[in-house]
C-alpha cells in the first residue's frame, strides 16, 4: 500500500528510509522526520516484504541533518537506514515491476498447485527389487498380494527398478516398465 502526504513540492531534498517497523503509523513516520525540519511531502510503501518511505524536506540542510541523525539508528527494535533518494529513482516503475513480480509469483504458485493436482490424479506405484524375468502378469500378482485394497478400475503409473543404483533416482530402468506402464489392473 502506498500513502502520500503533503505536497511534495520541488526544491529541497528527498530522503529514502528503509527497514521501517510495520507497527509505525504513517503519521509517526512523518513526525519522526519532522523533528529535523519541515517535511513538505512523504510517501510510505507498505505492500512489500520490506516497508520503506520517501520523505521530501523543504530545505536540503534539514534533510541532511535527518540523514545524519537517523541513519543506522534504532526505531522499535529495528535498524533504520536513511539516505538521499536517488534523483533518477522512478518509484512508479519500481512499483509496476514489483506488481509484475508478485503476479508472476501468484501465477507460478497456482500452476504448481495445478501440477500437483494433476499429478495426484495419476496413481504412481514404484516397485523396487523386481527380478529381470518379471512379466506384467507377475507384476499385477505382486501388486495385489501386497496391496489387496488397490482399486481395480484405475490406471497406474508403475515404475519398476531392479535394485541397481538407478532406483535412487526413481527412473524406469527395465524394459518390463514399458510393458507394464499405465496398465489397467483387472481381475
Amino acid at each position: 500500500m502506498t500513502r502520500s502526504g503533503g505536497s511534495g513540492a520541488s526544491g529541497g531534498l528527498t530522503v529514502f528510509a528503509m527497514n521501517l517497523d510495520w507497527a509505525l503509523e504513517d503519521h509517526e513516520i512523518e513526525d519522526m522526520f519532522a523533528r529535523y525540519g519541515e517535511v513538505s511531502g512523504y510517501q510510505v510503501v507498505s505492500h512489500t516484504a520490506k516497508r520503506f518511505a520517501f520523505v521530501h524536506f523543504a530545505r536540503k540542510a534539514d534533510a541532511e541533518r535527518a540523514i545524519s541523525a537517523l541513519n543506522c539508528s534504532f526505531w522499535n527494535g529495528r535498524i533504520l537506514f536513511v539516505s538521499k533518494a536517488k534523483p533518477n529513482h522512478n518509484l512508479e516503475r519500481f512499483l509496476a515491476n514489483l506488481q509484475e513480480q508478485q503476479a508472476l509469483r501468484r501465477r507460478m504458485k497456482r500452476e504448481r498447485s495445478q501440477r500437483a493436482t494433476s499429478a495426484a490424479e495419476h496413481n504412481r506405484v514404484v516397485v523396487l527389487g523386481m527380478p529381470f524375468e518379471a512379466t506384467p502378469k507377475d507384476l499385477r500378482a505382486w501388486l495385489f498380494d501386497r496391496m489387496p485394497d488397490l482399486p481395480t478400475d484405475t490406471f497406474y503409473d508403475v515404475w519398476v527398478c531392479n535394485g541397481h543404483k538407478q532406483h535412487r533416482s526413481m527412473r524406469p530402468c527395465r524394459s518390463v516398465m514399458q510393458a507394464a506402464a499405465r496398465f489397467a489392473i483387472t481381475c
